[in-house]
């Protein structure tokens, strides 16, 4: 309580000569405000350091995060492969396609019946 009291009278000192340093007619509205927050700020410190244990009383975890990039990468195969069957499905060839991601992207034809046309195609 002591060291508070010290703080704001100093605060108050403070605020005092530099009221006097400056000059009065064109800044002394804003002059006033300043100083006057400052030692409104002083005078709160004790009751924002009251508060500040509140966070302790209801202390709150951080939710882990969920990595949704596998769920990303299958729809994006997904996708992949529906495309690919409906431009094979547009040149009037019927089959399906299967993707392998990786390094290097596998795609396979599967029940196709013509498979030169099937690669032309893919190529594509």
């Amino acid at each position: 309580m002591n060291e508070w009291a010290f703080t704001l009278c100093m605060a108050c000192v403070l605020a005092g000569g530099l009221e006097l340093l400056m000059p009065r007619k064109e800044y002394e509205k804003s002059i006033k405000v300043v100083v006057a927050l400052y030692i409104l700020v002083t005078v709160l410190q004790p009751v924002q350091e009251a508060f500040s244990g509140w966070k302790e009383l209801w202390p709150t975890q951080q939710a882990d995060a969920v990595d949704f990039s596998g769920y990303r990468d299958q729809l994006e195969q997904q996708a992949l492969e529906e495309q690919l069957e409906q431009t094979l499905a547009a040149q009037g060839i019927s089959g399906q396609i299967q993707v392998e991601t990786g390094p290097p992207l596998t795609v396979t034809a599967i029940n196709c019946t013509e498979p030169e046309r099937v690669k032309t195609a893919l190529r594509q």
